[in-house]
């Protein structure tokens, strides 16, 4: 079994990583030309209805996000290596470093965002959408890595599937309320930043930054208190 500290921690922290993630994607939809930068399959289906009605800009932008993406899984798993959670030890610290990795480009989103006065335009777009999907690729990659069953935090329409299967087949299973609150996380943090772009806006720019730099804040003291005690 894992440290006691330490074994909430995953459950507890993916559900702020969701939240992130759908804060991330409310500001780039609202902001950022109508893109995602987290939920990639939904920027597929964005690129096609580009592609289809012949409007370039979206189809460039839906580019950009999606191969920056790709770039941030990819270091990122260059980074972690054959890291993987197990049960001595079930947040890794080299999940936590990757994290922090997400939080430094967020932090350099909401510089660029301030800039910009909260209404980027132009080739700046395109950068502040770049660097948002690198980053989520780095959480996407990262959650990976902690090897939790539905335990996504960017892509959730198959743990919406699995919650709606196991409480319509009568059987819910343990994990069942980690699954909703994961769904629930992700709505909240979308309504959030939504709210923010609409009557904060600078401030809807640090939201990622700051669940990113809270959960890995938080992670690094747990793991500091765990080491200290042994």
């Amino acid at each position: 079994m894992g440290p006691p500290a330490l074994r909430v921690v995953p459950d507890t922290l993916l559900l702020v990583l969701a939240a992130g993630a759908g804060a991330t994607d409310a500001l780039s939809y609202l902001a950022l030309g109508h893109v995602f930068t987290a939920v990639m399959t939904g920027n597929l289906a964005l690129l096609g209805i580009a592609a289809g009605a012949g409007s370039g800009g979206a189809a460039v932008r839906s580019v950009v996000s999606l191969a920056a993406y790709v770039v941030g899984v990819a270091v990122c798993t260059r980074f972690l290596g054959h890291t993987r959670a197990n049960d001595t030890d079930p947040w890794p610290v080299r999940v936590t470093h990757a994290l922090g990795v997400q939080a430094v480009l967020q932090l350099l989103l909401f510089v660029g965002w301030l800039v910009a006065g909260g209404r980027p335009s132009g080739i700046g777009t395109g950068v502040l959408v770049a660097v948002s999907a690198v980053a989520m690729g780095f959480q996407a990659r990262a959650v990976q890595a902690l090897a939790l069953p539905a335990g996504s935090t960017t892509y959730l329409t198959s743990t919406l599937t699995t919650v709606v299967s196991r409480i319509t087949g009568g059987a819910p299973g343990r994990g069942l309320p980690r699954l909703v609150l994961l769904v629930a996380a992700m709505l909240a943090g979308a309504a959030v930043s939504a709210m923010l772009v609409e009557t904060a806006r600078l401030a809807a720019g640090v939201l990622p930054f700051a669940l990113t730099g809270g959960t890995v804040l938080a992670a690094t003291v747990l793991d500091l208190r765990h080491r200290h005690r042994h």
